[in-house]
């Protein structure tokens, strides 16, 4: 059990800092970041666009793609998609 006092050390702090000790350099990833303009729509109206999408784009889909991709507002998005998935058009995943 974790002490709230007591701060979890990450995977970084265990190994180190110098990961060179393993034969490879220390690798980072870094993500291009874009600009998601926002359109300002109804609840009914990012569900209907939330489910055109998910019909033309069958797999599994974070809410915060569908944000970016269909420029809509979180809040609107995640609520949409519960509607989606209360009426039986979507499914919620677990990966």
């Amino acid at each position: 059990m974790y002490d709230v006092a007591t701060p979890v050390k990450t995977r970084r702090e265990k190994v180190g800092r110098d990961s060179s000790r393993f034969g490879r350099p220390e690798v980072m990833k870094l993500e291009t970041v874009g600009v998601t303009e926002i359109r300002d729509v109804t609840l009914e109206e990012a569900t209907r666009h939330i489910d055109r999408y998910l019909a033309k784009n069958p797999g599994t889909h974070y809410v915060g793609e569908l944000v970016e991709r269909l420029g809509l507002e979180p809040r609107i998005a995640f609520a949409a998609a519960r509607k989606l998935i209360d009426k039986g058009r979507a499914r919620l995943g677990r990966e």
